[in-house]
């Protein structure tokens, strides 16, 4: 009586303990598979114009994928199509990207596409090939329902692949891999000799492939029609960056943009406008007080990121470098943080320490703006003689046209009392002649 009893207690038991563990499973399962979506699906809902959909084949498309037998349907192995395999001399599409404007290698031989920041990437596919007979040669080969298809590189189960199913996982800017989008029953939505859209990319890095199951057809040796079910894939990776070198300041207070050279009282906010890939330098200044006048003093010199806020008080010289392009020149603005007269004059109008310094020590002043106040030829103020980053160059030039048309005015005057001089001594020499000849 007690045998079966502890038989029954020890199933129980067991029971007990492998339920939570199915649940468990089902779950990661279910997670697991909740990128998975028809490509029908996929299609009536992407974000993109109708008529771009699927459009001719792209003249300035840049081809993309490698054809890989994966010798079976965990799609893991990368065997190259020899002379023996059922998809030699054939494909059954390409992978097309357009959008971009321009290419370049990366070290491991993978392709970046530089685009603006007005573009969006777009991923294509040219189905080439009649699904239900791939080749017109007879050897009746067609694509296969895959229902128990899963792709060990990707992490993805068995979601029910259909005729033929892409995967896609997108690497953001922080190297974070995100969960792997799937398109399954991925052939049958393809409009044949035409590019479909398979995928809208943003900036970032694209792990693609394009799983599917051939079915071909023969006879075994006593002539009995038999199917075989090999397995192949078309992968590829690539990037997509900006290809730009903008920023954008914003002031912190109003969020408006300023201009290069301008003023943000109470600091800025610097703006990539999604360039996520750009490299920023800040270098903060000081002025003060030297020997011989003003000295520049910078305080710090360092990276700064997207979205970083400026607000102590100094001039700011923000440089901006794209290392996918570094024959660009780079994007360079000065700002500056406060209210000092001085460097607003220095920034805001563009003078140097050495010119700011010189017009000072010639007794210019400042009005609250920075603007530069030019004395008079003779020692008073002209308070409406600004001097602005347009005429910074004719700095000189006011003080100097002054002197000019006074020695200008002293000379005709001093000329013309000596031609009257000279005039009075000949009449009065004449005269003299007259009477002697009398």
């Amino acid at each position: 009586m007690r045998r079966p009893l502890l038989s029954l207690l020890v199933t129980v038991v067991i029971a007990v303990a492998f339920v939570p563990l199915a649940v468990v499973a089902d779950d990661e399962e279910e997670e697991q598979d909740a990128n998975a979506t028809e490509y029908a699906d996929y299609l009536n809902s992407v974000d993109i114009e109708p008529d771009e959909r699927v459009i001719e084949i792209p003249s300035d498309g840049y081809r993309l994928g490698t054809l890989y037998n994966t010798d079976g349907n965990s799609y893991s192995d990368f065997d190259s199509i020899d002379s023996d395999d059922y998809h030699y001399n054939w494909e059954v599409g390409n992978f097309y990207v357009r959008g971009y404007q321009r290419v370049l290698d990366a070290d491991n031989g993978d392709k970046i596409f530089l685009k603006t920041a007005r573009e969006t990437l777009k991923l294509y596919f040219v189905l080439d090939v009649d699904i239900d007979d791939c080749t017109p040669d007879g050897r009746s080969i067609s694509i296969s329902d895959d229902d128990n298809g899963y792709d060990e590189n990707f992490c993805v189960g068995e979601v029910g692949f259909g005729r033929g199913t892409v995967i896609i996982r997108f690497t953001d800017y922080l190297n974070n891999p995100h969960t792997p989008v799937v398109y399954t029953n991925f052939f049958p939505s393809c409009e044949y000799g035409l590019a479909n859209i398979v995928d809208l990319c943003q900036e970032g890095d694209y792990e693609v492939t394009l799983d599917y199951e051939l079915k071909v057809k023969y006879k075994n040796r006593i002539g009995q029609t038999k199917y075989h079910y090999p397995n192949y894939k078309i992968t590829f990776n690539f990037s997509v960056r900006n290809g730009n070198t903008m920023v954008y300041i914003r002031d912190l207070d109003s969020g408006e943009e300023i201009g290069n050279e301008n003023i943000a009282p109470n600091g800025f906010v610097l703006d990539l406008a999604g360039a996520k890939y750009l490299h920023i330098q800040c270098r903060r200044m000081v002025f003060n007080e030297g020997a011989n006048g003003l000295v520049a003093d910078t305080r710090f010199n360092e990276p700064v990121r997207d979205g970083s806020t400026i607000n102590r008080e100094g001039i700011y010289e923000i440089t901006v470098t794209n290392p996918y392009t570094p024959d660009v020149e780079p994007t360079k603005k000065t700002i500056y943080v406060g209210s000092d007269q001085v460097m607003m004059s220095f920034v805001s109008l563009g003078f140097s320490i050495e010119e700011i310094n010189d017009y000072l020590s010639q007794g210019y002043s400042m009005d609250p703006d920075g603007h530069l106040i030019s004395p008079t030829p003779f020692g008073g103020e002209i308070s409406n003689s600004t001097i602005t980053n347009d005429d910074k160059g004719e700095s000189y030039n006011n003080t100097n046209t002054r002197l000019i048309i006074i020695v200008a005015l002293v000379v005709v005057v001093a000329t013309a009392t000596t031609c009257t001089v000279i005039s009075v001594r000949k009449i009065k020499k004449a005269a003299r002649n007259s009477k002697t000849k009398e």
